[in-house]
């Protein structure tokens, strides 16, 4: 166990991490929630699952999600929660040091604060407690545990005293998130956050040409990151061939997504976005373990380093022809 860990442990025993399940002081109560993350867009889509679970015990709760401000508006425009506040706000870097010119943020007027930024023994935990009064307090720690083989949302909520029903998850209905595939439209994003995480940009290009020869409309989403990564030409060259949607904002991703009969990508926050909104999500897995990290939706597939190359095409086309015959549910 590293020292990071080490200090999660100590959290879990100083901090308690007391769910509501066993001993709820909200039952039947309208509450108000907040958590605290900082992460990036997939680890954050992530808390999904630990918020329906929180709607699921706790009827009629308001959410507050305190993290990067593109992300919360993306939570507050779908609904996964009700108010979102910037994690740079109200000089909340100071609960980080003991600063004694740290004040109570108005998100810190809750009943229940859950943290996934401190481990329960440390400067923001002691802040908390001097500034949230009576509001109870859990800790989680964002990062899955060495040998548990557990999905990390599971992990999560187990901190947190609650067991999420995935299950209810990925059955969820596609359509309250709007979702209208374009006719045999399919998505495809070769990006990710890390670059060990991507397959070539060949592979991508050669599914395409397969997908149009039978008849299929293949488009990329290049965000910032693949723009910066990607050579001029070979920019161009995509452009050339395949429609390519230069995304930079969420709302123009989600909009993008949500008219995909079917996407493909890497582990990278658009596949977890993808998976979130319920449209069907092949993922593709090269360095990063699917049993903790696999996108939560209602139609998903991972395709592991030895089945991309053979699998994938035979994959989508079961789920376009699925689409095609008007299996939107």
């Amino acid at each position: 166990m590293d020292s990071k860990d080490k200090s999660y442990a100590a959290g879990r025993i100083k901090g308690g991490f007391r769910g509501f399940e066993a001993d709820d002081p909200f039952h039947g109560e309208r509450c108000r929630i907040t958590v605290v993350f900082s992460g990036a867009l997939g680890d954050t889509i992530l808390l999904k699952p630990m918020f329906e679970q929180f709607r699921r015990l706790h009827p009629g709760c308001r959410i507050t999600l305190v993290t990067a401000a593109s992300v919360g508006r993306l939570f507050e425009m779908l609904g996964w929660a009700e108010s979102a506040v910037d994690i740079h706000y109200f000089n909340h870097h100071r609960w980080f040091g003991d600063d004694p010119d740290s004040a109570a943020p108005p998100w810190a007027d809750c009943d229940w604060l859950v943290s996934g930024v401190s481990n329960g023994d440390d400067a923001w935990a002691r802040a908390a407690r001097r500034y949230c009064g009576s509001a109870r307090l859990s800790f989680f720690n964002p990062l899955p545990g060495p040998g548990d083989p557990h999905h990390v949302v599971v992990q999560r909520c187990r901190q947190l005293g609650i067991s999420p029903d995935l299950q209810a998850t990925k059955s969820a209905d596609r359509i309250e998130n709007g979702w209208k595939p374009s006719p045999r439209k399919v998505v495809l994003h070769p990006g990710s956050g890390g670059r060990d995480k991507c397959r070539p940009l060949d592979f991508y290009t050669g599914l395409a040409r397969q997908l149009r020869r039978r008849g299929y409309r293949p488009e990329f989403i290049l965000g910032p990151v693949e723009r910066e990564r990607m050579a001029a030409a070979a920019r161009a060259a995509l452009a050339g061939e395949f429609c390519v949607n230069n995304c930079s904002e969420l709302p123009q991703l989600v909009e993008i997504l949500l008219s995909a009969a079917v996407f493909l990508g890497n582990d990278s926050g658009v596949s977890h976005l993808a998976a979130a909104l319920g449209v069907p999500t092949v993922a593709q897995f090269i360095r990063s373990d699917p049993r903790w990290w696999r996108p939560i939706g209602p139609r998903v597939w991972i395709l592991g380093a030895d089945k991309m190359s053979a699998a994938a095409p035979a994959v989508m086309m079961r789920e376009l022809q699925r689409v095609d015959a008007g299996g939107n549910s």
